[in-house]
């Protein structure tokens, strides 16, 4: 039985022309797919991240990746380290302790993490969003063009072989480099940016910038509630072939349909082909009733 102080949602159809494409840091991506830097304020360099230390993330299950803006400051700096110290150090960081749990488990890494947030606290403060956007946000903007459809079920890791045998081995091809430069050195951004492009050049649709999803659920619930009110939407009075009538709209207000065949017939007559006699005859027309 329906809740009615809470129905469900009705599947409306948004003109994508109305909703603006979702906002990226350029600056921040070229800066990225580049390999520079982002210089916090007290000095320090972070580096673009890379496929290998986002795996490293996750062997971790640092809370920074999907959680930074509740996680532990400790948490974050763990995250910081595994993403900006030399590859050759990330084995040792990752070595674990026996019956312990979160970052507990890795002590090296801990110890690491609660050197690196007492000497630059106060920059993590300061940057914190920019260094959230830096490490989660920019390498993920190429991937995201990709198909945004719903994948099911949350998979209990995301960074795993099938994410190797996936992305990174076509990458590898793609972009002509060694498997590890591709976890270590090519910076994430480009590698998503790449297999996006790659996709859309063998026909893959939809190969674009997300859509705002601010603006599209605030569309989404407004034209909800035209249809719960049996009212027509303003695309319909523009566009009537491409966005028709719906049951909800008619069953919630039965008199709309003859509103929506009025305009249905009147786009047609707009729309209509002139008559032979009404229309300007064209050139080759002219030529051929021309007397030699």
């Amino acid at each position: 039985m329906v809740d009615p102080e809470h129905p469900a949602p009705i599947p409306v159809k948004v003109p994508a022309a109305l909703v603006p494409r979702a906002y990226v840091n350029y600056d921040a991506e070229v800066r990225a797919c580049l390999g520079l830097p982002l210089m916090l304020s007290d000095g320090i360099q972070l580096p673009p991240m890379t496929a290998g230390r986002l795996m490293a993330w996750e062997v971790v299950s640092t809370p920074f990746f999907l959680h930074s803006d509740t996680c532990d400051p400790l948490d974050a700096a763990a995250a910081i380290v595994l993403a900006s110290c030399d590859s050759k150090e990330i084995p040792a960081l990752l070595v674990e302790a026996t019956a312990a749990n979160g970052l507990a488990k890795y002590p090296i890494l801990k110890k690491r993490a609660t050197e690196w947030l007492h000497a630059h606290y106060t920059a993590l403060a300061a940057d914190y969003l920019r260094i959230v956007e830096w490490l989660v946000v920019t390498p993920a903007t190429g991937f995201v063009m990709r198909d945004q459809s719903p994948r099911g079920a949350q998979r209990e890791w995301w960074f795993c072989g099938e994410f190797v045998g996936g992305v990174l081995a076509p990458s590898c091809r793609m972009l002509g480099v060694s498997f590890d430069d591709l976890l270590w050195r090519v910076p994430l951004c480009a590698v998503g940016h790449a297999v996006a492009q790659h996709d859309a050049s063998v026909g893959v649709k939809g190969i674009e910038r997300p859509p705002d999803r601010a603006v599209l659920d605030r569309l989404m619930e407004e034209a909800e509630a035209r249809e719960r009110r049996g009212e027509l939407h303003p695309w319909q009075r523009i566009d009537p072939i491409n966005y028709p009538l719906t049951p909800t709209q008619s069953a919630a207000n039965p008199a709309l349909i003859g509103e929506w065949q009025d305009i249905l017939e009147d786009w047609h007559r707009r729309h209509a082909p002139a008559p032979p006699a009404d229309r300007e005859p064209t050139q080759q027309e002219k030529e051929a009733s021309t007397p030699a």
